[in-house]
Parts: structure tokens; C-alpha cells; sequence
């Protein structure tokens, strides 16, 4: 084993060892120049080549957390209901620099809905969803938006209901600002969850939620979709 001094770090770092470097932590060291180093003692991972499907099914991060990533749900690219629908699409410019968005107008007086079809990537690990909404208004005041889904495989019934509505309130603070709202509490698609699968999402304003107060159309720019990654690409 060959071993070699670590500058002002106080300890010798062997070429490769399994075990314990004298801190209540075991490492495990390949060479510094290609190799992998895992343990409190040395930050990250430094990798030559390294096999992410043969150390385990999930890649995790900040001491187990799973992996991460996101898709964009577009107002330009969702469907109103049928009944109770959102108004739009509509492509509007603002008044001076003609800046464009797509938008979909919620208005304060139902609880009007707009849905989107999505394939999820196969690297969804098939668990929890959270959500946040890019949204604004022509006036001040706080909205609430809530998010229901579903997801199904193949051969499973189209006509099965969503799951529970998880919502957020926010407040505009200024006419005309974009607005992002926190992230909301993590949901389940109703279904039997998967990689690869089909979700319909479905987006409504909560205007009979005692926070909202909004006199005005609700105007939705995106939502962004977070979910959690199984495997390393799709």
C-alpha cells in the first residue's frame, strides 16, 4: 500500500484502504489521481470511472437524500377544462418593452382548472412530486393555486380520479410583477407510480381558500414539476 502525506491535514492517506482513518467514520480510498474517496474527512468524490449502477439503485446526495430534477409545465402548452376552464392560452406583451408571455387567467369568481398531459422521464423514481407555480396579476393581493394528479401505465383505466389537491397561496406584491410561490408539500400522483409513465396534472385556483383574496384574474406563466431520480439518465 503505498501512502503518501496530506498537507496541514494532519493524517496519512493510504492509496487505498477500507476501514477506519481514526475518526469515527470508515473511508474508502482508490488513488487520488483516478479513484473514489468517500467519509467525512474528504469532500465529494473524485472519480475516474465510476460504475453509479453497480454501488446502488439510487443516486443520492447531502447524506441520502435522493437526486433531484425538474420538468416545466407551460400555460402555452395546457389544455382548459371542459367545464370550469381556465381562460387561454393568450400571448400578452407588456405595455412598454413588449416583453411576451403566455398566460392562463384564472378568474376570482369559480374554482377554474387547466390540465396538462406529460410522459414522465424514466428516471422518476416513482415517488413524491412538489410544485411551484410562476404566476402574476394586475393587481395586489394573494391567490391560492392547488395541484391534483394521476398517473397510469400501460393498461391501466384512463377514467380513475386524481389524487388529493395539495395547494399554496402567495401574495403579488406588485401589479404586474412575475411572482414565484414556495415549493408546495410533497403529493402522489394517484395510480401505481413509475418511471416512464403518463401524468396528467391538473391545475385550479383555490378561490374559495380564506387566504385568497385576489380581485382580479390569476394570471399562471409555468409550474415547475421537482421529482426525485432513480438512475442517472433516462
Amino acid at each position: 500500500v503505498n501512502i503518501e502525506q496530506q498537507a496541514g491535514k494532519g493524517y496519512l492517506k493510504p492509496n487505498f484502504v477500507v476501514g477506519d482513518t481514526g475518526t469515527s467514520t470508515p473511508f474508502f480510498f482508490i488513488n487520488q489521481k483516478g479513484g473514489v474517496s468517500i467519509g467525512n474527512n474528504y469532500t465529494g468524490v473524485t472519480i475516474g470511472n465510476l460504475n453509479l449502477g453497480a454501488i446502488s439503485p439510487n443516486i443520492t446526495v447531502n447524506e441520502g437524500a435522493l437526486a433531484s430534477s425538474t420538468i416545466i409545465l407551460t400555460a402555452g402548452g395546457a389544455t382548459p377544462k371542459d367545464a370550469h376552464g381556465a381562460f387561454g392560452p393568450q400571448y400578452i406583451e407588456s405595455t412598454t418593452n413588449k416583453v411576451g408571455k403566455y398566460m392562463l387567467d384564472y378568474q376570482d369568481a369559480e374554482a377554474q382548472c387547466a390540465m396538462w398531459d406529460v410522459t414522465m422521464p424514466d428516471s422518476w423514481n416513482g415517488g413524491t412530486l412538489s410544485a411551484k407555480f410562476y404566476w402574476t396579476s394586475t393587481t395586489t393581493g394573494t391567490g391560492a393555486l392547488g395541484i391534483r394528479a394521476l398517473s397510469l401505465g400501460d393498461d391501466d383505466a384512463i377514467d380513475t380520479a386524481p389524487s388529493a389537491t395539495t395547494t399554496v397561496t402567495d401574495a403579488v406584491t406588485a401589479a404586474n410583477d412575475l411572482m414565484i410561490t414556495a415549493s408546495t408539500a410533497h403529493f402522489t400522483p394517484a395510480g401505481t407510480p413509475a418511471g416512464g409513465e403518463n401524468v396528467y396534472f391538473e391545475v385550479c385556483r383555490e378561490f374559495d381558500n380564506a387566504s385568497d383574496n385576489l380581485a382580479a384574474f390569476l394570471r399562471l406563466l409555468q409550474v415547475k414539476i421537482e421529482y426525485a431520480k432513480s438512475t442517472y439518465s433516462d
